[in-house]
């Protein structure tokens, strides 16, 4: 596991105007204390009627899937949804998760607080000692699953190529966060083995442990519809061992005006966590992880980005409602190990990024990629977003392998 659930906010959350809210904390108008036995009667039915879908709130196996889809065929998200059906306060929160202002902590709060109140372990009893450790662990895992359904999340993966590249480039420090936008409100960015051979999960002494991809929620505030710079975005990183769920990190922080620089939003997200006495090295590691997403997300805003939609499990769904219920279950079964995915970069690397023979003498390394704004346009007024693809330095002394940085660099 990793050593520390980490939860690093920048600001605090705001939270919508129904009766669901954070640590259940609720102000009521008129009869507090019958609402509040209302509202915590409510919240004890869901959980009681969650029946298995409870067990199954903690993924280990992923069974060489991406998490989201490991979690998903467990059923657990579908249990906590006829559990919410149950109430009418369960159907309300279910539908606000589904609005597009919706927060993923919106979710994982109020989970929080009730399953760490109502399976409780009795005091002494095994377990009672880390018990709000686990089912902190727990309402984040079925908070962001949760999230990911309601907002019809997408799995995106990048192609080796892809990730070599982004590996071995850097973001210009001027580069506005209007280049910068996830293209769904829910994603899952499913890590390959390039990304996760130099990415390391914070606080972890055990290299098996590595980073399986991260969903990134994207909500805009109701209050401020349509104004880009009140969106907030929350990044919650899924660690593994071994093919094992191994833990979380979760990062929030507001998006900003669109000619904020790139650089200083991950500042900002950094801010609380450096004040919190964390070592440099662990910073180090969830910072690389994080300058790798930014990377990704200012690829797909590349007009030239390489896409590829596959809808395997959407498409194989169909096809199980059209024949007999002999053959459905073996059909559902073999179901399970299909994916709808966005496939995103080049499926090789181009030959001439082997192109330069110059440093007489050294030995094979790359000259680092960047991201920078270009100018153009009539009178050079106009920017664009462009990438300088990375260069393998005297490619012709190269035998099979490919060398790696010996540590990754960040957005500086």
């Amino acid at each position: 596991m990793i050593p520390a659930i980490r939860q690093i906010f920048s600001q605090p959350q705001t939270w919508p105007d129904f009766p669901c809210r954070r640590n259940g904390g609720v102000a009521f108008d008129a009869d507090p204390d019958g609402a509040a036995r209302a509202y915590l009667a409510a919240w004890k039915a869901i959980l009681v009627n969650v029946g298995t879908a409870y067990q199954h709130s903690m993924q280990s196996e992923l069974g060489g899937l991406p998490y989201p889809v490991a979690y998903r065929n467990q059923g657990t998200v579908e249990g906590w949804r006829g559990a919410m059906q149950s109430t009418r306060l369960g159907r309300e929160f279910w539908s606000q998760l589904e609005k597009e202002g919706s927060a993923a902590m919106w979710c994982i709060e109020p989970l929080n607080a009730h399953i760490g109140r109502f399976f409780a372990p009795a005091p002494g009893s095994p377990g009672a000692d880390s018990w709000f450790g686990t089912a902190e662990n727990m309402a984040v895992q079925v908070g962001a699953n949760i999230m990911f359904e309601c907002k019809r999340g997408a799995i995106i993966e990048s192609t080796p190529a892809l990730e070599t590249l982004l590996i071995h480039s850097d973001v210009d420090v001027t580069l506005p966060m209007g280049m910068f936008a996830p293209p769904f409100a829910a994603q899952y960015v499913h890590f390959g083995a390039e990304a996760a051979s130099v990415l390391r999960c914070p606080a972890c002494g055990d290299d098996e442990i590595i980073f399986d991809g991260v969903f990134c929620f994207v909500s805009q505030s109701p209050d401020h519809s349509g104004d880009a710079s009140k969106r907030e975005l929350e990044l919650i990183f899924i660690g593994k061992n071994n093919d094992r769920y191994a833990g979380y990190y979760l990062l929030c922080a507001p998006v900003g005006a669109s000619d904020r620089p790139v650089v200083d939003w991950v500042d900002a997200v950094f801010e609380r966590y450096e004040e919190s006495g964390h070592d440099e090295l662990e910073r180090r590691h969830l910072l690389e992880a994080l300058n790798f997403v930014v990377k990704l997300f200012l690829y797909l805003g590349l007009k030239t980005a390489r896409q590829v939609v596959e809808t395997s499990h959407t498409e194989a769904l169909k096809r199980l409602e059209r024949i007999g219920p002999k053959k459905r279950a073996k059909a559902g079964r073999q179901i399970k190990s299909l994916y709808d995915r966005i496939t995103v970069g080049p499926t090789a690397l181009s030959a001439t990024l082997g192109a330069s023979s110059t440093g007489h003498g050294k030995a094979p390394h790359w000259r680092r990629g960047h991201f920078r704004m270009q100018i153009h346009g009539p009178g050079r007024l106009e920017r664009k977003l462009i990438f300088v693809a990375p260069i393998m330095v005297r490619a012709d002394k190269l035998g099979e392998s490919v060398p790696h940085p010996k540590t990754y660099r960040g957005a500086r």
